[in-house]
């Protein structure tokens, strides 16, 4: 996992091969775009997402990927994020092609990204997480996640 602030993300080695992602996050009018899924190229896309969190006891569960890294950029709103390395969950269900996911159960303990917007996430293949929950209220959720083919970018520095 790598997280940073869209102001700063040039600063962070190895973005710069998913400079890509970046430039369609602030070269956009992201905030006015509606929810749905958007190409980016051949080995990317985005899903702009416009929803109300949950609490962490709800049916949410962790999820993970397997061919695609995930970067979470939230536009408005406050989201909280369950983070945990695959290899300490327990499988709900097993990989899916379709939707390119294993599902979990939610661990009794797991660490919570608190994420305020111009905040930015990047999940790699085992990194579980748990997006669009709160700890305190309900709050409406906008935000853009931009999956990257992992086949393509896996000379990523950090990972």
């Amino acid at each position: 996992m790598l997280t940073g602030n869209i102001k700063n993300w040039e600063a962070i080695n190895g973005l710069k091969i998913i400079e890509i992602a970046f430039n369609f996050l602030e070269k956009n009018d992201i905030k006015n775009l509606k929810a749905g899924k958007y190409s980016i190229n051949n080995d990317m896309y985005a899903f702009v997402i416009k929803t109300i969190s949950l609490a962490p006891e709800s049916p949410a569960k962790f999820e993970s990927h397997k061919r695609y890294l995930d970067l979470h950029y939230l536009i408005s709103g406050k989201e909280v994020i369950g983070v945990s390395k695959i290899n300490k969950l327990k499988i709900s269900r097993q990989y899916d092609n379709k939707d390119d996911s294993f599902l979990y159960e939610i661990p009794e303990n797991y660490d919570k990204l608190e994420m305020k917007p111009g905040d930015f996430v990047i999940f790699f293949p085992d990194d579980g997480h748990m997006p669009g929950c709160h700890l305190e209220k309900q709050v409406e959720i906008h935000k853009i996640v931009i999956k990257i083919l992992l086949n393509i970018y896996n000379s990523l520095d950090f990972y």
